[in-house]
C-alpha cells in the first residue's frame, strides 16, 4: 500500500503540529492507537470537523486531539 502523510495536532501533550507519514486505507482509529490511543477527557477532529473513528485518513488530513468542552465552562 502506498503511504501518505497526515498532520497531527495533540493538544494534550502540548506539542507542535507534526507530519506523520501513514499507509493509506489507516483509519482515525488505528492511527491514534499508534499515536498514544485517546485520553478520557478528549474530542478527536479531523479537518476541524468532529472524527468517526471508522473513516480513513486521506493525504494531508489533519488529525487533532482537543479536549472536551465542558457544559457551563
Amino acid at each position: 500500500m502506498p503511504r501518505i502523510t497526515v498532520k497531527f495536532s495533540n493538544t494534550f501533550a502540548q506539542e507542535p503540529i507534526a507530519d506523520v507519514p501513514i499507509q493509506s486505507g489507516t483509519t482515525v482509529e488505528d492511527f491514534l492507537s499508534t499515536q498514544g490511543g485517546v485520553p478520557e477527557n478528549a474530542t478527536v477532529r479531523v479537518n476541524r470537523q468532529p472524527a468517526n473513528l471508522d473513516a480513513e485518513l486521506g493525504e494531508g488530513d489533519v488529525v487533532s486531539l482537543v479536549p472536551t468542552q465542558i457544559k457551563g465552562a
